[in-house]
């Protein structure tokens, strides 16, 4: 088992210091000082790393880790959010569908006493807006979560040249090589 060499020459198995590393991450990353006083005694050689060495494995070894788990956390994160807003806009174009459907029910039948005309109406005008507004939403947000940096720069730029006004395109190769 490869051990670690504490800087008084005292020797941590690899897997306390990765114990020690997960226990950092989950209690918010605390500073050397503050992991020293939460981490457990190593059951072998019954010591704690010092505050040197901790600081070390936080700056050296830990920390290019742990913002790799946060982007991780981050993505994750961003991907439920999304895929909640994709629920959401599935279930007003369907809302809006029951709405339209209903009015049309009324409209076809006309000993319903339910509602009244106006009611009617109104239920059939929103169906159709919230269905509308609600309608390809979850498609786009799908796309664009699977889309490459180089998609988005495309699609960016088609936007750009489709806008009333004039934008000055900048070619940075060139810029570059002028400057």
């Amino acid at each position: 088992m490869p051990l670690n060499i504490d800087d008084v020459g005292s020797r941590y198995p690899e897997h306390y210091k990765t114990e020690a590393k997960i226990l950092w991450y989950k209690k918010g990353k605390p500073r050397p000082q503050g992991l020293y006083e939460i981490l457990p005694i190593e059951p072998i050689s019954g010591m704690k790393p010092k505050i040197t060495t901790l600081r070390e494995w936080i700056y050296k070894d830990w920390k290019d880790w742990a913002d790799e788990m946060d982007q991780v956390v981050t993505d994750e994160i961003q991907s439920r959010l999304i895929e909640e807003k994709v629920a959401m806009f599935v279930r007003f174009t369907e809302l809006g569908k029951e709405m339209q459907d209903i009015a049309i029910k009324w409209l076809r039948d006309t000993e319903n006493n339910k509602l009244n005309a106006i009611a009617v109406v109104r239920l059939l005008v929103d169906g159709i807006q919230t269905e509308k507004e609600a309608r390809g939403v979850p498609q786009v947000l799908r796309e664009m979560l699977n889309a490459t940096d180089e998609d988005l720069l495309k699609r960016a730029k088609q936007l750009i040249e489709k806008a009333p006004i004039e934008f000055e395109t900048i070619n940075i190769d060139e810029d570059i090589k002028d400057g």
